[in-house]
């Protein structure tokens, strides 16, 4: 495990290579019909019903892969907040597995606002972009298997396109 300032650092030094926008807090305000995993279609069913905006970005997240040497890889997942009328980013998609949370100060949550990070349509449904994995060593088994990670996420991202045409 990392301590809490060098995982600062980590954000800090990773966040400007995923996107230029700005990082912050969402409030993290589970709607009750939200559905795990499912960011994109949870906001624009709430900007359906209750105005607003989707924010398109990302989510951080500290992993540490077994068998492998720590410091572990921050994880970058593509997500969505709502831009609430009043101004507010809120978090209404729910993490009902404490490991798959992402980086949540004070209980909200850690995103990385990305205006060019749009999901593709497909119907009533959303292909999310490949989530990226960052190393935080230069470790060399850390790093391939960081690398490998984000390769089966650009394939399944690919395949998820590709089975839209």
């Amino acid at each position: 495990m990392i301590d809490e300032e060098m995982l600062k650092e980590a954000i800090a030094r990773i966040a400007p290579a995923i996107s230029a926008g700005p990082l912050g807090l969402a409030l993290h305000r589970p709607e009750p019909q939200a559905r795990s995993g499912r960011s994109f279609e949870n906001i624009a069913e709430k900007v359906l019903y209750d105005g607003g905006a989707p924010v398109y970005g990302w989510t951080l997240a500290y992993r540490v892969a077994d068998g492998l040497p720590e410091p572990g890889y921050l994880l970058a997942a593509h997500h969505a907040v709502w831009h609430s009328p009043d101004g507010r980013l809120v978090d209404v998609t729910p993490y009902p597995q404490a490991a798959l949370r992402p980086i949540s100060p004070g209980e909200d949550t850690l995103f990385l606002v990305d205006a060019g990070a749009v999901p593709t349509k497909a119907g009533k449904r959303f292909i999310p972009l490949p989530s990226r994995a960052f190393a935080l060593s230069e470790e060399a088994r850390l790093g391939a298997a960081v690398a490998a990670l984000n390769r089966t996420a650009e394939d399944a991202w690919r395949s998820a396109r590709e089975a839209l045409e």
